[in-house]
């Protein structure tokens, strides 16, 4: 393993407390057809559980690159390095998960699974059939753990940002893998108010992206929002099967991690990581935070591009 030198969440307690006019302002949008025709880019396919928005472009020639977003942030956290691989060549691919940016929000239980078929599906909709290059930044890497231990022969790498799914895995605290809208009520009630700003936390320097939480409060008025993030919440699971299985398979597999993340702190991974998948290589950022590519722009598409996509 090569160092470069260098999330938990719960819905937490009912609040009592929320105005009502506070509370009107959140999940008032349908995504429905008038909301997509309002939406002026990418596109939408539709799949088992509904209609999912992706971007695709790029030469047909070229290797394909698909990016997976995390938790809550949709496909928008891939914005600059989404448009770097187009510039450099590459087919691009970045998608919104279920219940997440302008894709649907299915009432079903929300799990590495249903995301990783929603992502085969996409691939099978826009007739990629060659193995592509998988990235997943913070849940993200969960979703492309279950992926690549369920479609092997579809993946030429995985590159692993501040991922979720490789710390010690110690329950959710939850018997019930349902939502019922009291705990859907609850969970926004007490969540909410402080998500958009929350997002600031994982950058070292939050002053410098003081737009990222104009740019959040508007999937707060989506209807449906509240279920799916505490529906992932009751799902979430041990990686540990899925990521020994990664470690049996051949294709190269890195992660980047940024060296101030308290989101995701690299210190709860690394042993796992270095147990479950030897052959891995670890890049760790300084000065960064849990989106590395955001704080250090030009260490990490140096890495990116240069040291991990070109298998130098």
């Amino acid at each position: 393993m090569t160092v470069f030198t260098s999330c938990s969440l719960s819905p937490g307690g009912t609040s009592t407390n929320v105005p009502v006019e506070e509370k009107k302002i959140y999940e008032t949008i349908e995504k429905d057809a008038a909301y997509r025709s309002s939406i002026t880019s990418g596109s939408f396919a539709k799949l088992s559980h509904g209609l999912t928005y992706y971007e695709y472009e790029g030469k047909r020639n070229e290797e394909t690159i698909v990016f997976i977003h995390g938790f809550s942030v949709p496909s928008y956290i891939w914005d600059r390095l989404y448009d770097a691989a187009l510039e450099k060549g590459y087919r691009a691919l970045r998608m919104d998960l279920y219940g997440r940016g302008h894709s649907v929000n299915p009432k079903v239980r929300y799990n590495a699974d249903l995301f990783a078929t929603q992502i085969f599906e996409l691939l099978t909709y826009l007739d990629i059939q060659e193995p592509v290059n998988l990235v997943g930044v913070s849940m993200g890497g969960r979703v492309i753990s279950q992926f690549a231990a369920t479609y092997p022969d579809l993946i030429k790498r995985l590159i692993y940002i501040g991922p979720s799914g490789f710390d010690v895995f110690k329950g959710t605290g939850y018997d019930d893998l349902d939502v019922t809208e009291e705990e859907v009520q609850d969970f926004i009630d007490a969540d909410f108010s402080t998500r958009a700003e929350s997002q600031l936390a994982d950058f070292v320097r939050p002053g410098r992206f003081a737009s990222w939480v104009g740019r959040y409060r508007p999937l707060l008025q989506a209807k449906g929002f509240g279920r799916a993030l505490l529906s992932t919440i009751k799902n979430e699971r041990s990686m540990e099967q899925e990521n020994r299985t990664i470690g049996r398979l051949q294709f190269p597999v890195t992660f980047f991690w940024g060296a101030l993340d308290t989101g995701i702190p690299l210190k709860n991974s690394k042993s796992q990581i270095e147990e479950w998948i030897p052959r891995s290589q670890l890049w760790v950022i300084p000065n960064a935070g849990h989106i590395p590519y955001m704080e250090q722009w030009i260490l990490f598409e140096y890495l990116f591009f240069e040291k991990t996509l070109s298998g130098s």
